[in-house]
């Protein structure tokens, strides 16, 4: 049997203003009397660019999840970091029922997280398409200084006169 990962409780555990410091509860729901006994989960999250990571979950004691939405006796969870805004990563989790043997991967949990976010919440990866972005725009670049307005340039007193240049005489030396 494979775990059922919920994808409505990818939640917020941490809320400081950078998003890098944040951490996100993940919740699965399995049956804890399922022969052959599980002894862990093994989370994978796959982004966009293909890098994955596992991360080896050991069991929870029944109720451990308890203050989290939807939680029943039947739910794991653990706090995994925020990925990094305007990311989108691909979760799954499976049994661990020994040291090589895995249950089947649970269903997909596509998660979108919007830039700019200062919460780590999962968004729906098809949220992601309908958010416009504001248009990129390039400031036109400034005008050649003319002036010596605003360059806060110190005195340096009487510019001196430039001496003149001797007449080259007309018969050259011939």
């Amino acid at each position: 049997m494979a775990p059922k990962l919920l994808a409505s409780l990818l939640l917020l555990v941490a809320s400081p203003a950078l998003a890098q410091s944040l951490k996100a509860t993940m919740t699965w729901e399995y049956p804890r009397a399922w022969v052959p006994p599980v002894i862990g989960f093994l989370l994978t999250s796959v982004d966009a660019r293909g890098t994955s990571q596992q991360l080896q979950v050991p069991l929870s004691l029944p109720g451990a999840c308890e203050g989290l939405p939807e939680a029943t006796e039947e739910t794991f969870c653990t706090t995994v970091p925020c990925p990094a805004p305007g990311s989108t990563v691909v979760y799954w989790v499976q049994a661990t029922v020994s040291d090589t043997v895995y249950s089947p991967p649970s269903d997909p949990l596509t998660c979108w997280y919007p830039p700019g976010m200062l919460t780590c919440r999962c968004q729906k990866a098809d949220e992601a398409a309908q958010v416009e972005l504001p248009p990129v725009t390039t400031p036109p670049p400034p005008l050649p200084q003319r002036t010596a307005e605003g360059l806060n340039l110190l005195p340096i007193g009487e510019v001196p006169t430039l001496p003149s240049i001797p007449a080259i005489p007309s018969s050259g030396g011939a």
